[in-house]
């Protein structure tokens, strides 16, 4: 067993000197210099990557600066609570979207953004996990009844909080 690990060591020590440290690629100098049976020395360079430091100007805030509210909890959503009034004691449909225009003569409203899409028959109440990034929502109301408008109801995180009245 010795024999084997002692040969499989000799071997492949004998392998990798016969293969030199290869690099090729000399000058053709080298090579004649070589070839007459003249030594040439390679010389290694190394070269040091220089490294930019930031250039911090005055009014910049640096991450030692920084201050995050007591109050931040990191999740990445956070609860809204919603309270729906009946229209005229009628059934309608309710969506509440976070992705529309008010810019539009009418409103464009994606509604493949929707976090609900519910009928609503009477007085609901639902609680929504939203994401944090979402700083408004709009929701458009519809009774069955044909020939009747959708009814518009908007939410502004930083004027309404955590709570939404869709009338």
């Amino acid at each position: 067993m010795k024999l084997v690990h002692i040969t499989s060591i000799l071997m492949t020590t004998s392998v990798l000197v016969a293969c030199g440290g290869g690099g090729g690629g000399g000058s053709e100098s080298a090579d004649t210099a070589n070839a007459a049976g003249g030594n040439s020395a390679q010389q290694t360079v190394t070269e040091t990557p220089v490294v930019a430091e930031p250039v911090i100007q005055q009014g910049d805030v640096t991450t030692a600066e920084l201050l995050v509210d007591r109050a931040y909890t990191l999740k990445q959503e956070f609860p809204l609570a919603i309270d729906v009034t009946p229209i005229d004691q009628a059934v309608s449909y309710l969506s509440i979207c976070s992705e529309f225009d008010l810019d539009q003569p009418e409103y464009a409203i994606n509604y493949d953004s929707c976090l609900i899409r519910t009928a609503v028959d009477g007085p609901a109440s639902y609680t929504l996990q939203v994401p944090n990034a979402v700083e408004a929502l709009v929701a458009v109301r519809w009774q069955y009844e044909a020939g009747t408008e959708p009814v518009y109801s908007f939410w502004v995180r930083e004027q309404d909080g955590d709570a939404f009245s869709v009338r």
